[in-house]
């Protein structure tokens, strides 16, 4: 009897993961329900990237624009640049997804601009001296050659354009993240970094187990 039932339960768990996998809004990223969960996103999240109506913003390390849709939706108006090197989650299909997905699920209407830039490990491929605001949503842990990005970043942001960097921060360095494995990073050290590449810190909020760090680029003569 056990040997007819197994088959069975088997091939109703294999249809309910398939019909689960079909009834994605889209594939990457954290899966979004309702306005509720954007809600409490904005509140525990996107609110400290302290963004403003009319801003052109880079956001390195997009992914699939998840979280810049969702902002878009409290704050009217941003020409959004969304950089990944990973065109299986960056790319116009993919994207019309996620932006259909939350315009459906809200009472409010994005009102913004969207662009698409695939970058490398070494380049994000943004424009210079075109920015106000960059962020780093959970990727400067990521960043293979930091140096080379954050050079990237002063070329291209704006006189006293912003950085927004949201990190999760060990108390001790060298201590890996448990989700990627990579090296968390040790605040004095990141701080010292930000500063050597000519950013001053001007906020740092937390929220839960998330640090936000906003600096200002220093214009060089």
């Amino acid at each position: 009897m056990l040997k007819k039932i197994l088959p069975l339960v088997f091939s109703v768990v294999i249809f309910q993961f398939c019909f689960a996998q079909k009834t994605r809004p889209y594939s990457c990223g954290w899966q979004i329900k309702d306005s509720n969960a954007v809600n409490k996103m904005y509140q525990e999240k996107l609110k400290y990237w302290n963004v403003k109506k009319g801003e052109t913003i880079a956001s390195i390390g997009a992914q699939s624009g998840i979280l810049e849709v969702s902002l878009s939706l409290f704050v009217d108006s941003i020409n959004w640049t969304l950089e990944d090197i990973d065109s299986a989650c960056l790319n116009a299909a993919e994207f019309k997804r996620v932006y259909n997905h939350f315009n459906n699920i809200s009472q409010r209407k994005i009102n913004s601009n969207f662009n698409l830039v695939v970058g490398t490990v070494s380049n994000t491929n943004l424009k210079s001296n075109f920015y106000d605001r960059v962020v780093l949503i959970n990727v400067y842990h990521e960043l293979a050659t930091k140096n080379e990005i954050l050079l990237q970043i002063q070329n291209a942001l704006k006189a006293n354009g912003s950085l927004i960097i949201m990190e999760k921060l060990a108390k001790k360095r060298n201590k890996k993240r448990r989700d990627c494995k990579h090296i968390m990073p040790f605040e004095p050290d990141f701080l010292l970094q930000l500063k050597n590449a000519n950013f001053t810190l001007i906020s740092k909020q937390e929220s839960g187990k998330e640090t936000f760090f906003e600096f200002r680029k220093i214009n060089l003569q």
